[in-house]
């Protein structure tokens, strides 16, 4: 059973997370696409240096590929690379980080970014923007400036301001309009709060709070 301080001091939890980093491994390590850089950013998260090895392999892999023309990859790859060089200050990844940003800045339109930075095709959703992409390019730049790279300020803040509009008004929608009234946003949600707390700003910080109605009384739910 999980214990009562899970995952802290949690056997159970300690070996969900050991059968699966052997399980990314024995596959050969972090795979392609966006799964890759989550596997990625698991291995990452257990603090392990028996992992960086693979890591650095990966990271290699990146670098090589370059930016690609995908928000989806951009985004996620984006993060994996701010964090990768956070946890070991290998500088090798910094240009390829900084490639993603400015990618990100050529791509942005209405504030923020649609399926891909080279074209814009506004009858997708409200406004052609695509926010269960956007937000990890939102998170990309954020961990991009805290690595030390120069960011175009005008597509941080305009992004910034673009998503912060959501924080505590729904759910995050997929294009430019009103937030979406349930709590269920297909990953959209948690992309924005993951971001919002990397910032150091209190206003940022509780934006990414879920508050739930305290019930006060059986009829309420």
């Amino acid at each position: 059973r999980y214990s009562p301080s899970y995952p802290i001091d949690c056997a159970k939890s300690k070996r969900i997370v050991d059968e699966t980093t052997a399980f990314i491994l024995a596959n050969g390590g972090p795979g392609d696409g966006i799964t890759g850089n989550l596997e990625g950013l698991f291995l990452l998260s257990t603090g392990d240096g028996k992992y960086l090895p693979a890591l650095g392999k990966y990271a290699a892999g990146l670098i090589a590929k370059g930016p690609g023309t995908s928000t989806w990859h951009i985004g996620y790859s984006g993060i994996f690379l701010g964090e990768y060089y956070l946890a070991t200050g290998d500088k090798r990844v910094l240009p390829a980080l900084e490639a993603r940003c400015k990618a990100l800045s050529a791509g942005q339109f209405f504030d923020g970014w649609g399926h891909r930075v080279d074209g814009c095709n506004p009858g997708y959703v409200t406004g052609g923007v695509l926010n269960a992409a956007g937000a990890q390019g939102l998170t990309t730049l954020i961990l991009a400036r805290e690595c030390g790279i120069q960011v175009d300020e005008d597509t941080y803040n305009s992004a910034l301001r673009f998503f912060f509009r959501f924080a505590g008004r729904g759910g995050v929608p997929y294009g430019n309009h009103h937030p979406e009234l349930w709590w269920s946003s297909n990953g959209k949600n948690g992309g924005l709060a993951s971001a919002l707390t990397l910032l150091p700003d209190q206003k940022f910080q509780a934006g990414a709070q879920l508050t739930l109605p305290r019930r006060t009384g059986p009829q309420e739910c």
